[in-house]
């Protein structure tokens, strides 16, 4: 059985906007790499063209009809071969020689998860305002990883195999913080670190969707109550695409 150095688990439902060119940048970043690399996308039923579109990219496309991020992830990994895990969302890019510095940031340092800074891509032609909200959300995010490491934001997780097994994965129950939970529960098991010079590049298409104000409430009530209660306290996120 082939082995690979990282396997990339995006997650879709109805992404055909956005599937194909986040594809063909990890695609793009795989051919300029040395590394052995598998790139699989885990389907929750569309009833569009995404996943005609991603079997142009991928090795794998999985039909996982229970719906949830969660569990996608996992149904993702339970079928990944590589030693690494790479989870990203369906509407980012990464640069094409994010495998390369992956690598070194992370395999070279004997970290067993990370998470990479994201920025808003410049396709979006994001305003002065998000771009500054972003660097503000950067600096916070770093703020907090030298207190515990968090996934706050889920694009990005990076964690080694063994690791996330120990683990179970992420928690099929939580709708939304499941990507907090996951590092905090994860971070106990070996070194994580936030890369900070390792930056993938999102539509913030949430962030729009939803405007700044109540972006930020939501999520900050989610993320105390998970601290305070271990859960969260939405039921979903409403669907962006």
């Amino acid at each position: 059985m082939e082995m690979y150095d990282f396997s990339v688990i995006v997650p879709t439902l109805h992404e055909e906007k956005t599937i194909g060119k986040t594809l063909s940048s990890i695609h793009k970043a795989r051919k300029k790499s040395k590394r052995n690399v598998e790139i699989i996308v885990v389907d929750g039923g569309s009833k569009d063209r995404t996943v005609h579109v991603a079997k142009k990219y991928t090795d794998r496309v999985l039909l996982h009809e229970k719906r949830g991020i969660a569990r996608a992830r996992n149904f993702g990994a339970m079928h990944a071969k590589g030693d690494t895990f790479v989870f990203l969302d369906a509407d980012v890019r990464v640069p094409d020689n994010f495998f390369e510095e992956l690598y070194e940031q992370f395999i070279s340092n004997g970290l067993s998860g990370a998470n990479c800074r994201v920025m808003p891509h410049e396709e979006v032609y994001p305003t002065r305002f998000e771009k500054s909200f972003y660097i503000f959300w950067h600096n916070l995010r770093r703020v907090c990883y030298r207190i515990k490491p968090c996934g706050t934001g889920d694009n990005g997780i990076i964690v080694k195999k063994n690791v996330f097994h120990k683990v179970n994965g992420f928690d099929e129950t939580l709708p939304v913080i499941e990507d907090l939970d996951f590092v905090f529960r994860a971070s106990r098991h070996g070194k994580f670190a936030y890369l900070n010079d390792l930056i993938i590049h999102e539509t913030i298409r949430r962030f729009r969707d939803m405007g700044t104000a109540r972006f930020v409430k939501i999520y900050l009530s989610n993320f105390f109550h998970y601290l305070f209660f271990r859960n969260s306290r939405i039921k979903e996120w409403d669907p962006v695409r």
